[in-house]
């Protein structure tokens, strides 16, 4: 469950911040455009790993499980079961790796297209890409 950490890794959904930050420093509509459907799929990456609207304990409660908790509960169940893992549990365990893994591609899909993309047209306006005001 270890490799899990590399999708969670705040640094990857860190992006959108970042992306935020030079389309508040482009005047550039194009860049404009391509950054708010970069922050939004990033938004959406980030919502099905994890409830970004949890502010409380009880949230947990009124809200359904992501990845994120589903994959914590599994390891607390196989953790402190007194045998091996069962089948069941190395099934659902394949079943959220799947799911992981289509919404990290998603994720570097964006990264390594969309944001490109956006560095080219940050280039071409002469957008700086650290604000220095």
């Amino acid at each position: 469950m270890s490799s899990t950490k590399t999708y969670c890794n705040p640094m990857n959904l860190n992006y959108r911040f970042q992306v935020e930050g030079w389309a508040d420093r482009s005047d550039d509509a194009a860049v404009g455009e391509l950054a708010a459907a970069i922050v939004e799929e990033l938004g959406a990456v980030e919502g099905e790993i994890r409830e970004p609207g949890l502010e409380s304990s009880q949230d947990m409660l009124n809200m359904p499980p992501k990845l994120d908790n589903q994959l914590v509960y599994l390891k607390s169940a196989v953790e402190e079961a007194p045998a091996e893992p069962t089948a069941a549990s190395r099934e659902r365990f394949a079943e959220l790796k799947t799911e992981l893994d289509e919404i990290a591609r998603r994720c570097e899909q964006v990264i390594d297209n969309d944001v490109a993309e956006l560095e080219a047209l940050l280039d071409e306006a002469g957008t700086p890409r650290i604000d220095t005001e």
